[in-house]
């Protein structure tokens, strides 16, 4: 029988939001003040000597300048990174083990393959998706070969931010993997038409703290090489990061989520993508706050999966991955009832998300691919 791992953080009370990205304005902001000019003496006109008639001259059509262009000032291209620590990234794995001791599936879940006899009912009581409503999403499967040949797999999602990169999350990526298996182009997995393929390369925030340092900086760059994205031409680039209104409750009451997770804690992973309404209970630098509405809303599984607001003109915006899913307080139950989870702000995350794709695509070397 295939052992299966999937990831989670799994907290008792309240989380507390880290810090962000800083930002530097130049100068205090203070009016600088510019001398007027010395008026010259005036001088008597001077009669101009009558012209001599120049020998003709052929401008060299290179270098003879155009009074009329502007100068266009030398760009000088910033040193190359040699070390993905100098945009706070690291290739995942093993490299990020020490410091982390995420749950399995063996120890919080148990946690079965999903059934493909079985109808589906719930993300956590949710509801059947399309994934014409979640533009990007996939499944996303790190996978170990054990001894013997049987397969240790995550379940986790991704969604596409670029032609060749997805965003998911840090502790899904933190563990022993030989690859990692994107499906995408269905929503039920065992739809033959599903695509299959392998990333090419996983970067993780060097940041990224792991449960002992209550899943810190938990985001991950997943990415696909060329051939494998000319393959993909069908799954859309997702809008993320910034929104047309400030991202706070007021703005944005309810936003949804969606996953192939466990439909009930102990249960089982669904075949189907589906999908929970969840609220909005605070916002910071680093992290989102959410809340199941009705016991709808996201469980062991669905990390890394997206975080998606409705736009006033129609538009989906992720906002966030799955990050933390929290206990209900009343029972100690994980995944049901009234409970609570956090998801990663991509808001505070742009600024690494782009350095770190800039210096993974001009040095390839760096990142594995």
């Amino acid at each position: 029988m295939m052992k299966r791992k999937v990831f989670a953080g799994l907290i008792l009370s309240a989380f507390a939001l880290s810090a962000c990205d800083q930002i530097r304005v130049p100068g205090d902001g203070r009016p600088v003040e510019t001398p007027a000019p010395a008026q010259p003496t005036p001088q008597p006109p001077i009669e101009p000597p009558p012209p001599a008639d120049p020998a003709p001259v052929t401008p060299d059509p290179v270098t003879a300048p155009n009074p009329t262009d502007t100068p266009v000032p030398t760009i000088v291209d910033a040193a190359p990174i040699t070390d993905l620590a100098q945009v706070n990234a690291a290739v995942c794995g093993l490299a990020l083990r020490p410091i982390d001791n995420s749950l399995t599936l063996a120890e919080i879940a148990d946690a079965t393959p999903p059934n493909p006899d079985a109808v589906s009912i719930a993300v956590i009581e949710g509801d059947a998706a399309s994934l014409s409503d979640f533009p990007g999403l996939v499944k996303m499967e790190p996978r170990e070969t054990l001894p013997g040949g049987a397969i240790s797999s995550g379940h986790c999602g991704a969604t596409r931010i670029a032609n060749n990169w997805f965003i998911t999350a840090a502790h899904c990526l933190d563990d022993d993997y030989d690859e990692v298996l994107l499906i995408a182009g269905s929503e039920n997995l065992q739809n033959p038409f599903a695509k299959r393929v392998q990333a090419s390369a996983s970067l993780c925030h060097a940041a990224y703290g792991g449960a002992g340092n209550n899943y810190v900086n938990d985001i991950a760059l997943v990415r696909i090489d060329d051939e494998v994205a000319a393959d993909l031409t069908d799954l859309p680039i997702a809008t993320y990061g910034p929104t047309q209104r400030s991202l706070v409750p007021f703005n944005y009451e309810t936003v949804q989520m969606a996953g192939w997770g466990l439909t009930a804690f102990r249960g089982s992973l669904s075949n189907d993508l589906l999908t929970a309404t969840l609220s909005i209970t605070g916002t910071g630098p680093a992290a989102i706050g959410v809340e199941s509405i009705e016991g709808s809303g996201p469980c062991v599984g669905d990390s890394g999966g997206p975080l998606f607001v409705s736009e006033t003109d129609g538009t989906k915006t992720v906002v966030g991955v799955l990050s933390v899913v929290e206990q209900n307080l009343e029972t100690g139950q994980f995944c049901a009832g009234q409970y609570g989870a956090r998801y990663t702000n991509l808001q505070g995350y742009t600024g690494w998300i782009t350095d770190t794709i800039a210096a993974c695509e001009k040095n390839s070397g760096l990142c594995g691919f």
